[in-house]
């Protein structure tokens, strides 16, 4: 385990679930496949041996599980501040609320900006466009392959760019031409 990434752990009883690991060719920070794990907790909360194991689980999977618990949580009656409250008693009071990271507040602050309900559909929607995009994926990752270090180097600076501004620094448009103009314009 101390040699392996964990993603993310969740307690269930005296066990956790746990994705972590990674294989492919952008581990860690990026695998193609993540390990999916039960692992023991000690009585200080420390993961212990793994009790079972899946190996090579795909992103398509991780993200099917990602949308089967937020469909759950979407059917579930919301928290209410009293059954979160640590001063309030109350039998059958739910356990304390996972403190959520710096990140994962920054998240949420910009899906609610966006607007509160696509933070249910914007997961759904990802997937859907990635779906009816992946031929361009597919492709990019051939030419990826074919090309030099410096086209590579390129396209990565247009990517940076693109997921930092939302915008490409040039525009491609197709132009309707006859053979005849394309000729000479070629020529010239």
């Amino acid at each position: 385990m101390a040699n392996e990434k964990l993603h993310f752990k969740f307690k269930v009883g005296p066990f956790a679930l746990c994705v972590e690991g990674g294989s492919g060719i952008g581990a860690p920070a990026m695998p193609d496949t993540v390990d999916l794990t039960i692992r023991a907790i000690d009585d200080t909360g420390k993961l212990c041996k793994r009790e079972s194991v899946e190996h090579t689980i795909p992103r398509s999977q991780i993200a099917a599980i990602g949308l089967a618990f937020l469909d759950v949580a979407t059917n579930m009656a919301a928290e209410t501040t009293w059954a979160r409250s640590g001063v309030i008693e109350a039998k059958g009071q739910l356990p304390a609320v996972i403190t959520l990271t710096e990140v994962e507040h920054t998240d949420i602050d910009r899906f609610v900006r966006q607007g509160g309900d696509s933070l249910v559909k914007m997961p759904a929607a990802n997937l859907d466009r990635l779906r009816q995009r992946i031929h361009t994926l597919q492709r990019a990752q051939h030419l990826l392959e074919q090309v030099d270090d410096e086209t590579a180097k390129q396209v990565d600076l247009l990517l940076t760019i693109l997921e930092t501004t939302g915008a490409l620094p040039i525009q491609f448009g197709v132009v309707n031409a006859n053979t005849a103009s394309m000729r000479s314009v070629m020529t010239h």
